[in-house]
């Protein structure tokens, strides 16, 4: 977190957007305040990329299995700083690329 946010980032955590959340069941829309939603979560991923109800202005799914801890941040910053076009659309991030497809959700 300290790490985006040094870079710049308007960085919020799942605890502060709504704290205690049913991801699975009622997640909350980030607002369409121009964040993007960051995750690990595969499920979470899809079930915003796919719902009109709560994607947010857009969402990069981080694929990393196998790195270490600091192979996963390293490659979390080298992704976020390599693109400013993240809004509006749902983005993976793996070790070795970064591809992407327009949200089927407007937003």
């Amino acid at each position: 977190m300290k790490a985006l946010a040094d870079l710049g980032w308007d960085v919020v955590t799942v605890e502060e957007w709504s704290p205690a959340a049913e991801t699975s069941t009622s997640p909350r829309r980030p607002g369409g305040d121009g964040r993007v939603l960051l995750t690990f979560d595969k499920d979470f991923g899809e079930i915003c990329r796919k719902s009109p109800l709560i994607a947010p202005d857009g969402v990069v799914l981080f694929r990393l299995s196998n790195l270490s801890a600091a192979e996963t941040i390293s490659r979390i910053l080298d992704a976020l700083k390599s693109r400013k076009d993240w809004r509006g659309a749902f983005w993976v991030v793996e070790a070795e690329r970064i591809r992407s497809r327009r949200s089927a959700a407007p937003g």
